[in-house]
């Protein structure tokens, strides 16, 4: 048998969720009502000062004057202030659907940028878009983002529309199937992203039992991953992530992040 070997990494720093594809202190939990339930506990622990702060943010560029960018923040399209106490996270924004936002090179980085939403809308290939969405969101959560301000949903009705470019189309069937595609590929947590990694394998034309799977986190939402794996490592792990790491033998690292 010809063994093939191959690794797949993912270093979780937060997002996303997320919808963020962000860091959260908690795994997202596919119990709707569960979820329901802790947001409802968080919100009732909350103190008016504190509902407050989530209702407003800030444009984390350095152009508006007597603005002061907090130390966390990442220049990009926003920033709102979390709650420690109740671990809640800071929201911090990029946009958007086409790429990594640039901005004029602030952050000394570059990003990989996709054709217009014009262009990718005359493909009627979701899979592509939903790709072109994950690929997206993977570059945004290595630069510390946690939410991603895409992709882009609007119906072209003027020419004169400024943003027609990051739109797939007029049609509203086309628009919506093509943007949740996007969408999807941007939020990709627990078992979503097994599902991912194995679509990636089939695409490659590599069966399982041909492979052998190395998979780094430091996020519990990867725990179907990192059982699937044949060697998960944790890294820099929260809480959960460390306690699930020692019941279920999973390696240690730590990077010193």
């Amino acid at each position: 048998m010809t063994f093939r070997y191959r690794r797949a990494a993912a270093c979780a720093l937060l997002l996303c969720t997320a919808g963020p594809i962000g860091a959260q202190t908690t795994a997202p939990s596919t119990d709707a009502r569960a979820t329901d339930r802790r947001a409802a506990e968080t919100e009732r622990r909350m103190l008016p000062d504190e509902r407050t702060v989530l209702t407003h943010g800030l444009w984390a560029i350095p152009l508006i004057p007597n603005v002061t960018i907090p130390a966390e923040a990442v220049l990009g399209a926003g920033y709102v202030t979390g709650i420690p106490r109740l671990n809640v996270p800071a929201l911090i924004e990029t946009d958007a659907s086409l790429g990594v936002s640039y901005i004029a090179g602030l952050r000394k980085d570059g990003a990989t940028a996709l054709p217009s939403a014009t262009a990718m809308g005359s493909t009627w290939n979701p899979d592509l878009i939903r790709r072109g969405g994950a690929m997206i969101a993977r570059e945004a959560r290595a630069k510390g983002f946690n939410v991603l301000l895409g992709g882009g949903i609007n119906l072209m009705r003027d020419p004169r529309n400024g943003r027609t470019f990051e739109y797939f189309g007029e049609d509203p069937l086309h628009a919506g199937v093509l943007g949740g595609a996007a969408i999807d590929g941007e939020n990709n947590y627990g078992p979503a992203k097994l599902r991912l990694v194995e679509r990636w394998l089939e695409a490659e034309g590599i069966a399982r039992a041909d492979a052998r799977i190395r998979f780094y986190s430091d996020h519990v939402s990867d725990a179907p991953v990192l059982e699937w794996a044949d060697e998960p490592f944790v890294v820099n792990p929260s809480g959960p992530l460390r306690r699930l790491a020692k019941k279920s033998a999973w390696p240690i690292l730590d990077w010193g992040l």
